[in-house]
């Protein structure tokens, strides 16, 4: 009998390993997909404000959003690029220490670019 029990607890410390790897690997995907949508979203809103009120509003909305993201205004696009934090090991055994970077191009608002899409799409029906 008492080497059922031994066997359940090497079984039950195995298992507990696999579980808390599991979650692990949920938690970093869930670091990585926050930190991806929020870099989206602060290129989104940067490139809208840019677009309308120049660079310096659009800088000031992009750091409300995500201090960690780096902007590169340009007249018909914003580029975000952001490093998304690992841990070491993790890091070192997925990407060889290259770690996870984000790159985003968001087109800016172009008004006379609408508005001549809009004529075409007039002249279309």
């Amino acid at each position: 009998m008492t080497s059922e029990k031994g066997i359940a607890a090497v079984e039950f410390a195995l298992a507990l390993m696999g579980l808390l790897l599991f979650f692990a690997i949920f938690i970093q995907f869930f670091i990585f997909f926050a930190a991806n949508e929020r870099a989206t979203f602060a290129g989104f809103a940067a490139s809208r404000v840019f677009s309308v009120q120049g660079i310096g509003p659009a800088v000031e909305t992009s750091e409300k959003i995500d201090s960690d993201s780096i902007m590169t205004f340009e007249t018909n696009r914003v580029a975000v690029a952001r490093q998304i934090p690992m841990p070491s090991g993790i890091n070192n055994f997925l990407t060889q220490g290259r770690g996870f970077s984000i790159e985003i191009e968001i087109p800016t608002f172009n008004e006379l670019d609408y508005k001549n899409r809009l004529e075409q799409d007039d002249n279309d029906f």
